[in-house]
């Protein structure tokens, strides 16, 4: 166990434009300080792999293959809005369970807006 009061906690989310990243490098400095000798601790690290995945299409016709749109790798509660191609709100959801299934609306082209 370390015990020390001066330690200062972060909270951070890192998410890597690129893939096949191997090494994370994390550097530590106080502020008004050029260089520091000290001590980083990391705890808890989660790497998150799963990326959002939003499907161009789903068929909603009661087969069992893509009958909701789902979207793969997104957060606790997301804000979900569908527009049909004339701008009419077909679905909002303000936590978004990957249920949405077109309802009554016909074939066509659809616009979202997604907020994670």
């Amino acid at each position: 166990m370390i015990d020390n009061e001066d330690w200062v906690a972060f909270e951070e989310v890192i998410r890597p434009e690129t893939e096949g990243i191997r090494y994370l490098v994390f550097e530590a400095t106080p502020a008004g300080s050029r260089a520091t000798n000290g001590n980083v601790l990391i705890d808890n690290f989660n790497l998150i792999e799963e990326p959002i995945v939003i499907p161009n299409a789903f068929t909603p016709n009661g087969d069992g293959i893509n009958d909701v749109f789902f979207i793969s790798g997104i957060k606790p509660q997301p804000s979900l809005k569908m527009y049909s191609r004339d701008g009419d709100r077909t679905f909002t959801s303000d936590d978004y369970q990957n249920d949405w299934d077109g309802a009554d609306w016909p074939s066509g082209i659809y616009y979202y807006s997604l907020h994670n």
